[in-house]
């Protein structure tokens, strides 16, 4: 197609991986346009809102410098934006044309460039991708222009990315350190001087200040290294040209130029003063560079101990070595770092401190962070944190991603979707994992944590630390603490585990003390700081510091401040917006900073933030407020999809809405999410609906990604969809939505279960349970006794005694038949066994299988056992033991129900009696011989091969008997049983059969077994065995 509505094509000009571009005549049929359009032909909404947005942003710009707009129309499913066309070329093309510019050149284009960005800058808009690409040249007139407006934004304060190497859309040559999201400095209209500075840098010397062809060593280039001085580069560069540039280049925003209009002037100074010879005079810099933003400096003060402190436990972590320096160390401690304090006072911006020495080190820096709202989701902050290291991963090179995928599949074997469910990334390094074998709750709770563990320890064991940063602990669900329990205990590597919480809101039974405790006893070391408001003379030195005054009148105006805000450094900042917002305070040209004390006095002010925080939203627009407030339901950060869905705006009215959302400091565009800058915003704008305008809200965004292709139980949404949901439980009177969504908590507690996070799996059961009919009994039967069964196990592994048992009564008093309440008898018979209760758990086997029909002794004498046995075994005799493993599979759920209730008497009576264990051993091999085998009684064929052995002293047929055992589990996929089956078999059977030396890689085949599986009882059992063989035969016990 080489037309669009009235514009015929002419040249391709270049693509981005959104969008293309051509160069076209117009309606005329002679005047030259540029025409963008989106590359999808299926572009999402949001897509198309960008591209509206880029024009909205163009056209409300009136300056030479800034390419212009002449139309948006529509095409297909898409938007073509119709741009100016100056016949240029970028200054990229010209760069590879000629290499750089000569001095004259480039002062006249820099003072374009600088002329362009300061009006940008003027209206409030940040460029974010100032690049040689994104500036238009026309070689013969010399006019420059800035294109490319496709991420700008409003610049908002507070602003700040979490890294990722596809979040970051600017070029990496060019990105300043406050974009890579790795130091705590905010973006805002300095990071596009810094772009600036690297652009001039190419220009002049032909290079970009720092290369390199890996994305994360020029990560570290940006924040850690100073470029060299592009006068050293090519000597005939002016001294003074080249401190312009390292001056845009500083790592610190606030040792930049802070306006591009002083930039401007600066340049314009050396192009007056350019001589024949190409010299420069040197003189001041920055004499008419003055900030038109109130930008709050983000420097800490009154916390010099505290990052002391932190720094220290950071360095402890590495080592003290060096970056580059090979750090696999054996034995070396995870640090713990729990930093504590009110709301609002500081804690995050503490931690982000340390963003700075991680980048150095060339550590990863990963962020997660719990909300109030998601309690039950597991693992939520945990996942986040690791989907960055995973992305930074995937950033290294193919050699290095491959690497790291076959260590992965070494670790986790047939267990990988056990990670890829919780880190769907991780796909992309392993593939598609096969689903896991289906294990007893314990097992399954070993096996997840024993591959998580396994995880970590190989992310951490190299050569760069991580630090782990984990924000608001006190809304963690149990799962999540009792994960970093784990990890702290029994990892080893660089990894500095820092957790924050506030201190107001946990109370001395609160599950993370709970936690704390328990990792002090297990001798995990714990770094505790707590952070106190700040005092006067802190709030007096950030005051001179920022408003640049004497020290007389910071004392001054800080006595009042403190006074005020108590010395909470988030209530200080808002408090001090809104004197700038209600210009009691403002910048005098000619006398800086001004105030006035006696308005400052006069004030009214609560001593409540977050309601401080609701009067400022409530004097927003409306459509203002309903952004704020319905981003709030959704969560601390949203997509544009999601909002637009839900608002009754138009898409470019809603963006506009955003704009000035941005420009209030509630919210800032985080890669492609809009976040809340702290938790107390999203709280008050939250806390300014209804409770019915909350649960319509809720719906409305369940709903909406309920209606989504990609929606399924499989999807890493189902848990926010199902929360969403659930806090719209009063409008949900349907009854087949009702059924839904009980569906839908049961899958979540499903998965949530699988993933060893049961007090969570429990409270998604009960949700499901409460949207039951209360006739449940009766017309939702199978989905009931599914959810009250789930219900019962989950809290019996939350360790909930009394819960679980109303939950078994339930189902015991409704079900209709034993079979269906087998499996709360297992619950119930588990919980005993837990609790050490053995003869509560033989009575309880014993009741069920008299329900069964199947009657044992509890107390079978030593004579009844032997005829039991004398009566079996002319049936077991060796020669007829090979077509005992073709008797056919049970299918019976009678039969299947006797074997399950044997088995678990056969494994509590083994601890308990031998004579019932011998006897109920006996009772599972007579019945196996008249129905058959299944998956619950062949592992029970070890014991009888034990009892051949050891009383009949028939070695022979118990041989065969133990490896019928082998056999079987192996068939009927008991993966399970299979450590415990085959340690017993390696430690009572074979050793009477075959050689010492040949078992000590059959306990190691045990061992892996036991690994893989969650059984780590028979997994020590087999590492005990190997090493008592390995030493009575003489092995290298070294190995």
């Amino acid at each position: 197609m080489n037309r669009f509505k009235d514009y015929h094509l002419t040249e391709k000009l270049g693509e981005t991986a959104g969008s293309l571009v051509y160069r076209a005549q117009g309606p005329d049929g002679v005047s030259p346009v540029i025409l963008k359009m989106l590359k999808s032909r299926f572009p999402t909404s949001a897509d198309i809102a960008r591209l509206k947005h880029e024009y909205d942003i163009i056209r409300q710009i009136d300056c030479i410098n800034i390419i212009q707009t002449h139309d948006l129309f529509s095409h297909e499913n898409g938007l073509v934006l119709v741009l100016e066309d100056i016949n240029g070329i970028s200054v990229n093309r010209y760069l590879n044309q000629y290499q750089r510019f000569e001095l004259r050149g480039f002062l006249n284009a820099g003072i374009q460039i600088a002329n362009g960005l300061g009006e940008l800058h003027r209206k409030n808009i940040i460029h974010s991708d100032i690049k040689p690409g994104n500036i238009l040249i026309n070689p013969e007139s010399g006019l420059i222009k800035l294109s490319d407006f496709g991420i700008a934004s409003i610049f908002a304060r507070g602003m700040e990315q979490t890294f990722n190497i596809e979040a970051i859309r600017g070029t990496l040559d060019y990105i300043s350190p406050e974009q890579t999201g790795r130091i705590n400095q905010m973006v805002d209209h300095r990071a596009d001087l810094y772009s600036l500075g690297a652009t001039f840098y190419k220009m002049l010397t032909g290079s970009p200040p720092f290369i390199s062809n890996d994305p994360l060593e020029l990560i570290h280039s940006h924040i850690a290294r100073e470029p060299v001085p592009p006068r050293e580069i090519h000597s005939e560069i002016p001294e003074i040209l080249s401190n312009i540039i390292l001056k845009l280049l500083a790592k610190n925003a606030e040792d930049r130029y802070q306006n591009a209009f002083g930039l401007m002037v600066d340049l314009e100074k050396c192009r007056s003063r350019l001589t024949g010879s190409n010299e420069i005079p040197l003189f001041k810099l920055g004499k008419k560079d003055t900030s038109h933003q109130f930008i709050l400096p983000k420097k800490l003060f009154g916390r010099k101990q505290d990052v002391k402190e932190l720094q220290a436990a950071f360095d402890r972590t590495c080592g003290g070595s060096d970056p580059g320096v090979n750090k696999k160390k054996i034995n070396q401690r995870i640090e713990w770092v729990l930093v504590s304090g009110e709301s609002g006072i500081g804690k995050s911006s503490l931690i982000h401190e340390l963003r700075i020495s991680v980048s150095r080190k060339r550590g990863f820096y990963i962020y997660g962070k719990y909300e109030q709202f998601r309690g039950d989701t597991p693992y939520s902050a945990i996942a986040a944190a690791f989907r960055i290291l995973i992305r930074n991963k995937l950033a290294e090179s193919e050699e290095k991603i491959t690497e790291l995928g076959s260590k992965l599949l070494q670790i986790v074997g047939p267990n990988g979707k056990i990670l890829t469910d919780i880190l769907p990334e991780l796909e992309r390094i392993l593939g598609h994992q096969p689903d896991v074998a289906e294990l007893g709750a314990d097992e399954s709770r070993n096996r997840f944590n024993r591959i998580f563990e396994a995880f970590v320890d190989l992310l951490i064991v190299g050569e760069y630390p991580v630090v782990l940063f984990l924000d608001d602990l006190q809304w963690a669900d149990s799962a999540s603490l009792q994960l970093i329990q784990n990890i702290l205990l029994k990892c080893q590597g660089q990894l500095l585990i820092i957790g924050t919480y506030r201190s107001n809101e946990v109370h001395a039974s609160h599950p993370l003390q709970t936690a704390i405790q328990s990792m002090e006893k297990g001798g995990v070391p714990l770094t505790r700081i707590h952070l106190e408001p700040l005092t006067e003379p802190d709030v007096k030195d950030f005051l001179v510091s920022f408003l640049k005054c004497t020290a007389f009148k910071g004392a001054e105006l800080a006595e009042l401040i403190y006074e005020k805000t108590l010395g909470n450094p988030f209530f200080i900042h808002t408090f001090l917006n809104t004197l700038h917002k209600n210009r009691i305070l403002q910048l005098d040209p000619h006398s800086g900073w001004v105030w006035d004390m006696d308005q400052i006095t006069q004030m009214n002010i609560t001593d409540n933030v977050v309601d401080m925080l609701a009067e400022k939203i409530i004097k927003l627009p409306e459509k203002v407020q309903e952004i704020l407030k319905k981003g709030a339901c959704i969560g601390i950060r949203f997509e544009l999809e999601t909002l637009s869905n839900l608002s009754d705006m138009p898409i470019d009215e809603l963006l506009s809405s955003i704009d000035e959302a941005m420009e209030t400091g509630f919210i800032r565009l985080s890669g492609n999410y809009y976040q809340f800058n702290h938790d107390r915003i999203r709280e008050a704008a939250y806390n300014l609906l209804t409770e019915n305008e909350k649960s319509a809200i809720h719906y409305r965004v369940g709903k909406s990604f309920l209606e989504q292709p990609d929606a399924s139980a499989s999807s890493g949404k189902w848990f926010f969809i199902t929360d969403q949901l659930n806090l719209a439980s009063d409008l949900i009177t349907d009854r087949g939505e009702k059924e839904k969504l009980s569906v839908m908590n049961f899958e979540c507690g499903l998965k949530a279960k699988s993933s060893a996070a049961f007090k969570p799996a429990m409270n998604y059961f009960r949700e499901g349970i409460h949207f039951l009919e209360s006739s449940c009994w009766t017309t939702q039967y199978d989905l009931a006794l599914k959810l009250y069964s789930q219900a019962a196990e989950s809290a019996f592994l939350a360790a909930d005694y009394e819960i679980m048992e109303s939950y078994v009564q339930k189902v015991l008093s409704s079900s209709k038949s034993v079979y269906d309440s087998m499996s709360v008898y297992e619950t119930r018979i588990n919980s005993f066994t837990a609790r050490g209760n053995f003869s509560k758990s033989i009575e309880t086997i014993l009741y069920v299988l008299n329900k069964l029909k199947c009657r044992i002794p509890k107390n079978p004498s030593k004579l009844r056992v032997m005829a039991a046995l004398l009566n079996i075994w002319p049936a077991l005799s060796e020669k007829r033991i090979e077509a005992l493993a073709d008797l056919p599979e049970v299918k019976d759920r009678h039969m299947l129900a006797v074997f399950n209730m044997l088995s678990y008497l056969v494994r509590v009576s083994f601890i308990t009696s031998q004579t019932l264990f011998a006897y109920a051993t006996i009772k599972s091999a007579r019945l196996s011989l008249k129905h058959g085998h299944c998956k619950a009684n062949s592992g029970n064929h070890i014991g009888i091969a034990i009892i051949f052995i050891t009383v009949l002293e028939d070695v022979e047929t118990g041989y065969k008997l133990g490896k019928l055992a082998l056999k079987l589990v192996d068939r009927y996929g008991s993966t399970g049983l299979q450590a415990r089956t085959q340690t017993l078999f390696n430690m009572c059977v074979a050793h009477w059969k075959e050689d010492a030396r040949t078992l000590i890689p059959a306990f190691m085949k045990s061992y892996t077994m036991g690994m893989e599986n969650g059984d780590p009882e028979y997994s020590a059992q087999s590492l005990l065995m190997r090493d008592g063989l390995s030493l009575l035969t003489g092995g290298n016990l070294v190995e």
